[in-house]
């Protein structure tokens, strides 16, 4: 006899819960098809309709013959949902995790790191010294790396040391979903798993990139089945999935199927079945409202669906409750309870959840959407006091309950945020002024405090508004607040700024609030370029090896009043400058694998209420890197021929133009050739002995000053390879690291460098570097401190941390930094610049001229010193002295564009038109990608009467950056063009 074990009745029963399925046959027999094949003819059922349709029941159904067949089903539905993509993805995948735990089929590795995650977001969340911000940064926006957070960045490098915690923190979804879809293919080669995804019009949303991405990319195996149901259906997305969907639209019953349901109800009666028919035209959900219903007679007069169902109720208390349960968007004992004092609550609450108005959800249960919109339209029309008066006790209810939770950071509370927005949703049903006021001053401080609150705040206005017979006021504010908050997502300033400006019109807000709205409204004229700004952004690339000198400064005509002083507004500097002089601007750069990235966190309380990590704030700050920014030197240290493999370092002071300890730079040979000759004479080194780890540290060094760093990784590793207590050479392939901007790994190597030998000076110092380059400038200054302590008369390690202050805008700080770099090396010329970049960040333009000066009488050639001198004198309206500066700068360095830039607006300051055009024309010859010069030219050709030229000058300007485009239609330099028909197409 076979060993299998068979199905048995009771169990068969068990599974179909006594359901009754009518109807749908075609679907079904679909979906069973699916089992009797080898290879499934579909993989992805999409159900489609409108609320009350039955696609949960054709879905639960699906699930019935799934399990039939000894699938395991996971089932996912708007309870998950949140206004935040990446918040909605870790809840669903948390979700299907704990029903595969539940099955016997757990995703151990998705769970353990998921822990690990949920275990630092509450220490987050229950740490006071949290950084806080405005609004978030959005991970996957165009701009996310200019509004990345340097505060929370250094936050969450200083709080857990383990930079995969870190990675883990700041890119969750990235992290986790490696792990869910491996896992989970993993147990579809065992069993077949069919994943449910209901209410897609609420998940889809945020879903639908995600889960196409993993059927398509994910390597899934076929016995791995989706089920989608959706009002509507999947869009053209979905075509490359095509030949594996099997589409459903689901349209009402037929009187004949509506009379067979009834029939298996039990209802029989002609009079009643017609009535049902009548009233539900054959919506599922309505039919089975109906059937639920059996008291009263048949063929009465009724206004429709909801009266009906009223009438055939047995008693006055059932009918109340429905209507006023109704209002209520979660409905529980508690909720009865209030909203009838008491009286017989557990007997109404009993009833009610025995319904087909009601499902079940996690601790709760709500009506079905299209019978509760039903219910308060009709509540509406005709027991208007009776909605009124229970949303007063729903409202009353819950702040009751929000007094009762004593917590000194309420908004990221789980518990206090649905309270409050449950509170929140009730007196907007009441059109309470006071309540329109706390809701606009809730999302406001929420930007600032929870961002995803916020978020959840303008769905609550939404779905207030809809559901108001006159909504007129909350309506308008649903509208605004959707507008602010749908421009923050997609980083719409200028929509943004009209919010703030509808927003403001308010005489109601509170200091605080309006204070959020200011600093939200400088953020989007900064992100528009219609803001002053007190020092110019000038993001060029990064140079390791460079000489220690700050970016090289420029400005850009001021859409303000012509004749006031010219405001600098943020740079746009071509990503393929490649000027030999390198600059230290610590600007974001470019994710290397296994790098950190800014991610939005999550708030778990649906499952569980876990804590949700704040997220990394854009600031007024993240807007404003100056071009000014003073850099960091690191340096390299060579092992000479015969030293042992773990020698103590020897710290020599590097000549100004040196940035790391360890690698010999080229000024150690004569040229090239003395650096070939070296490389042959290690590679001799090695010939006697392959196991000699020096010659392979010294073989990677000339590789290094070649510019072959692969080739000097490689020689490096060997050398640890042969001696892995090797101080210098993890020393020296972090320097590598560094060179090819993998910070992350160069890191780890300075580390293991200072686990060796703890007094490694020059390993704090490069690593502080490295920290600085990742713009965690708290790290980096923990590391040059240490630096310090060991090696105290170290001028660069001071020039380095000074550079950390001045980019944490502690000015007094980085002076002091400075200060002790010029009395240690009075010939340090790049500390004078960095010193002088700091005053004029100050507004202390003449000691920054000082400085600058200094510099120049150390180097004379210093062409960036020239430059910012001359930016300098300009800011003072010195513009003759500005003049020569700028062409000191250009008589040692013809292909500076930046001055051509700079020289052009001097001459626009005097009203030398012409002149200022020719400059220009030269920057953008020396650098064509270089935007802010076309649209400088466009000013100036407006500011002459030129139309055709400004229009040509402006169009390059938006080809190159589209942002100029906005610029442009506040710029007070284009008022005599306002009624131009090419310019007016241009800014359009």
């Amino acid at each position: 006899m076979s060993d299998k074990k068979l199905l048995t009745w009771h169990k068969l029963l068990q599974q179909r819960g006594n359901a009754h399925f009518v109807d749908r046959e075609y679907e079904y027999e679909r979906f069973r098809l699916n089992f009797v094949y080898q290879v499934p003819q579909n993989v992805v059922f999409g159900l489609y309709g409108p609320d009350g349709i039955g696609k949960s029941t054709l879905m639960r159904r699906f699930c019935t013959i799934a399990k039939e067949h000894g699938a395991l089903t996971t089932w996912v539905n708007f309870e998950q949902a949140t206004a935040i993509q990446e918040q909605t993805l870790l809840q669903i995948m948390v979700h299907i995790s704990r029903q595969m735990t539940k099955a016997g089929t757990p995703l151990t590795e998705f769970d353990t790191y998921y822990a690990q995650y949920a275990a630092c977001m509450q220490a987050i969340t229950k740490d006071p010294d949290t950084p806080s911000g405005v609004f978030d940064m959005l991970e996957g926006n165009n701009h996310s790396e200019e509004s990345q957070s340097k505060a929370w960045t250094a936050y969450l490098v200083k709080k857990f040391s383990d930079p995969d915690k870190v990675a883990l923190i700041k890119r969750p979804v990235k992290t986790l979903s490696h792990f869910f879809v491996k896992e989970l293919n993993s147990w579809s080669t065992q069993r077949l798993i069919l994943l449910c995804f209901d209410d897609w019009e609420y998940i889809g949303l945020h879903l639908n990139d995600w889960l196409r991405q993993i059927l398509l990319q994910g390597e899934l195996t076929t016995n791995l089945w989706i089920a989608i149901a959706a009002q509507e259906a999947l869009d053209i997305s979905w075509l490359p999935l095509r030949p594996l969907i099997a589409a459903f639209e689901l349209t009402p019953f037929s009187e004949r199927v509506t009379q067979e349901y009834l029939k298996i109800k039990g209802i029989t009666d002609k009079a009643r079945n017609q009535d049902v028919w009548s009233f539900s035209k054959g919506l599922p959900a309505l039919v089975a409202m109906l059937a639920s219903a059996t008291n009263g007679d048949a063929g009465d007069l009724a206004l429709g669906a909801v009266d009906r169902y009223l009438k055939w109720l047995e008693n006055d208390q059932q009918r109340k409750t429905v209507l006023h349960s109704a209002a209520a968007r979660r409905v529980n004992l508690s909720v009865i309870t209030a909203l009838f004092n008491g009286k017989e609550s557990r007997e109404r609450f009993d009833w009610l959840i025995k319904t087909p108005l009601v499902d079940e959800y996690t601790g709760y249960w709500c009506y079905h959407p299209e019978i509760r919109n039903q219910i308060i339209n009709f509540a509406h029309e005709r027991r208007r006091e009776e909605l009124e008066v229970a949303h007063t006790k729903l409202r009353a209810y819950y702040q009751h309950q929000l007094k009762k939770i004593n917590t000194e950071t309420p908004y990221r509370d789980p518990v206090w945020r649905q309270l409050k927005l449950e509170a929140l949703y009730h007196g907007l049903m009441l059109k309470d002024a006071k309540v329109e006021y706390d809701g606009i001053e809730s999302f406001l401080l929420a930007l600032h405090q929870y961002y995803p609150l916020a978020g959840e705040i303008t769905r609550v206005w939404q779905q207030a508004a809809r559901e108001q017979s006159e909504p007129k006021t909350v309506a308008e504010w649903a509208t605004v607040l959707t507008k602010a908050w749908e421009a923050i997502e997609s980083q719409d300033w200028q929509s943004l700024l009209e919010c703030c400006e509808r927003i403001t019109q308010r005489e109601d807000l509170s200091h605080e609030a309006w204070g959020e709205i200011q600093t939200i409204r400088t953020i989007a004229e900064l992100q528009l370029g219609v803001s002053e700004i007190t020092e110019p952004v000038q993001p060029f690339p990064q140079e390791l090896e460079a000489h220690v000198i700050p970016a090289e400064a420029e400005e850009k005509v001021s859409p303000s009043d012509p004749t006031q002083p010219i405001i600098p507004s943020i740079q746009e500097q071509p990503a393929q400058d490649q000027r030999e002089e390198p600059v230290g601007v610590q600007e974001p750069l470019t994710q290397e694998a296994g790098d950190t990235e800014e991610k939005i966190p999550t708030d778990l309380a649906t499952e569980g209420e876990q804590a949700v990590a704040p997220r990394g704030m854009l600031t007024t700050e993240m807007q404003m890197m100056a071009a000014t920014q003073p850099i960091t030197a690191a340096r390299r240290q060579p092992t000479a021929e015969g030293q042992p493999d773990t020698p103590q370092p020897t710290i020599q002071t590097p000549a100004p133009g040196t940035q790391e300890t360890g690698i010999p730079s080229l000024d150690l040979y004569e040229d090239w050739d003395e650096v070939e000759k070296a490389l042959d004479q290690y590679t001799r080194d090695m010939a006697p002995n392959p196991a000699y780890a020096v010659a392979y540290n010294n073989r990677a060094n000339a590789y290094f000053d070649m510019g072959e760093y692969a080739k000097a990784l490689e020689e490096y590793s060997k050398a640890i390879e042969r001696n892995p207590q090797y101080t210098v050479a993890y020393n020296n392939r972090g320097l590598t690291y560094a060179q090819l901007k993998k910070y992350n790994q160069a890191i780890e190597d300075y580390t293991r460098a200072v686990e060796i030998m703890p007094s490694y000076a020059s390993a704090y110092n490069n690593r502080g570097l490295a920290y600085a380059h990742l713009r965690d400038y708290v790290q980096a200054i923990e590391d040059y401190t240490k630096a310090l302590e060991l090696t105290p008369d170290e001028a660069t390690t001071y020039n380095n941390r000074g550079s950390a202050h001045y980019n944490l805008k502690a000015y007094a700080e980085a002076i002091q930094d400075y200060d002790k770099a010029i009395t240690l090396d009075p010939t340090y010329a790049a500390a004078y610049l960095n010193r002088g970049i700091t005053y004029a960040r100050m507004q202390e333009y003449e000691r920054a001229i000082e400085d600058y000066t200094e510099a120049i009488k150390l180097d004379p050639e210093y062409a960036t010193a020239y430059n910012y001198r001359g930016l300098a004198h300009m800011r003072l309206q010195q513009y003759m002295r500005a003049l020569e500066d700028y062409g000191q700068a250009l008589a040692y360095d013809a292909e500076y564009a930046t001055v051509y830039n700079n020289r052009g607006l001097v001459h626009v300051k005097l009203g030398d038109y012409d002149q200022a055009l020719e400059e220009y024309q030269r920057a953008v010859e020396i650098m064509p990608e270089y935007a802010t010069p076309y649209y400088n030219a466009a000013c100036a050709a407006a500011l002459k009467g030129d139309a055709e030229i400004a229009c040509n000058w402006l169009k390059q300007a938006i080809e190159h950056k589209p942002r100029y485009r906005v610029m442009a239609q506040q710029d007070s330099d284009f008022d005599a063009l306002r009624e131009n028909a090419d310019f007016r197409a241009l800014v359009k």
